[in-house]
């Protein structure tokens, strides 16, 4: 069965499996469904409450803690976004992120599944994980490609949509790319900063490019958005010995600009 949504000019397409009969295919681990690789590209296509966007992301590193429990993937992304069915112009931001997964080897969702398939024409024949506990919530978790879709429309407290259109893993391809156009308004650039090492016990060295010259301080926020940190760097370092486990975001401002980065502490 698919449903078609409308929101002014376009629509949403929601498909949805009505299971007649069982697969034989068990519920994946969050291992498996979040099997990513340095270089995959993931694009995205949403709105959340008439706020349209467009993202692509790419995986630039993967590593675990040091306890193995915790998986990290840092990537790149460039976003547009416009604000209503009827706005026409685009703005458009770059920049770095960080995903991070824990209990890896549980069921995906907390084994909580409606149906689990796959269909030549989605995801390439991917195995995807539902969730639709009712009409107006979808959830598809596809292996190798994290969450594909996260529809939610109950109102009036929510209304957003993000779906998976295309992805790249090694050789493999699916889906329609996204492309960003040279008329939108840029709002932001790809951090210039590196810091390691990462995760980091003690001492956390920064990197500028050559772009950027002379440290004036550095504020480290917790993923809460507190602030727990305001030093100088010395020697291009900051003592984050401190700290408690966990990730952090560090601004670092030069003379010239500010730059961001996340890290994590042992």
């Amino acid at each position: 069965m698919k449903t078609k949504i409308s929101l002014g000019s376009a629509f949403i397409l929601i498909v949805c499996f009505v299971p007649l009969e069982n697969i034989g295919q068990e519920i994946s681990t969050n291992a498996e469904i979040y099997d990513f690789e340095i270089g995959d590209v993931f694009h995205y296509t949403g709105h959340d409450c008439g706020v349209i966007t467009k993202e692509i992301r790419t995986i630039t590193d993967k590593y675990y803690s040091v306890n193995n429990d915790t998986l990290f993937y840092p990537y790149e992304f460039e976003k547009a976004l416009r604000y209503g069915w009827s706005d026409t112009t685009w703005t458009y931001g770059s920049g770095n992120g960080m995903l991070s997964y824990t209990d890896l080897d549980s069921l995906v969702n907390d084994g909580i599944i409606s149906y689990v398939g796959s269909e030549p024409w989605m995801y390439n024949g991917r195995f995807w994980n539902e969730y639709s506990p009712c009409e107006c919530i979808l959830q598809l978790y596809v292996v190798g490609c994290g969450m594909a879709e996260d529809v939610n429309f109950e109102e009036p407290n929510f209304c957003w949509n993000i779906s998976l259109v295309y992805f790249k893993k090694g050789e493999e391809e699916w889906g329609n790319p996204i492309l960003f156009y040279t008329g939108i308004n840029r709002v932001s650039e790809i951090s210039h900063i590196h810091v390691y090492p990462n995760p980091v016990s003690d001492y956390l060295h920064i990197g500028l490019d050559k772009s950027n010259s002379g440290f004036e301080q550095a504020i480290i926020h917790n993923q809460l958005g507190q602030k727990v940190l305001t030093a100088k760097p010395v020697n291009n370092m900051v003592d984050v010995s401190g700290l408690k486990a966990g990730m952090y975001l560090i601004e670092v401002s030069t003379r010239d600009r500010k730059e961001r980065t996340k890290f994590v502490k042992n």
